[in-house]
């Protein structure tokens, strides 16, 4: 029995990072991958407090030794209420999807949904494009390991 809750426990995993307005200007480190590749099952953002001021939200990936990959492209987030989630697609091209309904179902739950992807070793940023002027938010990242050697670690 044991050995089944140890393998059920390292099938899935989270982690998240907050922001406030202060942290949501520029490239911003989210996530260091090593060891080994991961498999992302879900990737967004979702608002805490009321954001304002001119931004954008997207996510980018750099592989060790590489150049930023983006995840996404990027959505607008100025004024974006208390609960509004924004979800990565799957598809480098697709923008940031700013779910319509603030606290509703993700796009994820949805057969528009191109997850989960495959991200080798490497850190995932992100990439706010003007500094906000009030807001916090908190990035997540659901994802399993493909690897007993893979850690994933805030960065």
């Amino acid at each position: 029995m044991a050995k089944l809750f140890t393998a059920a426990k390292s099938y899935g995993h989270a982690i998240g990072r907050d922001f406030d307005y202060g942290d949501m200007t520029g490239t911003v480190g989210l996530w260091i991958i090593s060891g080994g590749p991961i498999v992302v099952h879900n990737m967004g953002f979702i608002v805490k407090t009321l954001m304002a001021g001119t931004n954008t939200l997207q996510f980018t990936f750099t592989v060790y030794g590489g150049a930023a990959t983006d995840l996404c492209t990027a959505t607008d987030t100025d004024a974006a209420a208390v609960g509004q989630l924004f979800t990565v697609t799957g598809v480098a091209g697709d923008a940031l999807t700013k779910v319509t309904a603030v606290g509703g179902p993700s796009i994820l739950s949805t057969d528009t949904n191109h997850m989960p992807f495959l991200l080798s070793i490497g850190h995932i940023h992100a990439v706010f494009s003007a500094t906000s002027t009030a807001g916090a938010g908190l990035a997540f990242m659901e994802y399993s390991p493909c690897s007993h050697t893979t850690k994933v670690s805030v960065g």
